[in-house]
């Protein structure tokens, strides 16, 4: 598969980014990561970097287990429908 490379910048910092998933979506997640990390900055202006980055890290951490528990919930009501 082709390795795809991809510049992108979060909170001015720029990364070389390589892999084979496609570039815009490299850049569709950076740019997520940057508004979220821009988020906590808001919310808590003397944090430092390393903490902001934490703190994000867990809110994205907890969007994920939240959506993976919708589509779980999603899928028993589904099997239940399908076997009734």
């Amino acid at each position: 598969m082709e390795k795809n490379r991809v510049k992108i910048v979060i909170q001015g910092e720029t990364f070389m980014v390589k892999g084979s998933i496609p570039p815009s979506y490299v850049k569709k997640m950076a740019e997520h990561v940057d508004k979220k990390m821009q988020q906590v900055k808001d919310q808590h202006p003397k944090l430092g970097q390393q903490k902001v980055l934490v703190l994000t890290c867990l809110n994205l951490a907890d969007e994920v287990f939240k959506l993976q528990e919708e589509i779980s919930e999603m899928e028993s009501l589904f099997n239940e429908k399908e076997n009734s």
